[in-house]
């Protein structure tokens, strides 16, 4: 668990001004330490609303937005 959480932090940290905004930690309830992950890119939780929306995207462009739209 200490190499992946170590791995993330360096693959994210601007060590130049010692900023480590970009890492949030996140837990799933029901599931295993052993099934721990690290995931390059992004990866959400999602309800879709039909069954024949994609469930994975190539070369997508994202928008984050925090406020409403």
């Amino acid at each position: 668990m200490a190499e992946i959480a170590l791995n993330a932090v360096l693959r994210v940290a601007n060590m130049q001004n010692r900023r480590f905004e970009l890492i949030k930690v996140e837990d799933k309830v029901g599931r295993r330490l052993e099934n721990t992950e690290s995931i390059k890119g992004m990866t959400g939780d999602k309800n879709f609303s039909y069954s024949q929306m994609p469930r994975q995207a190539e070369d997508a462009k994202n928008a984050i937005l925090t406020c409403p739209f």
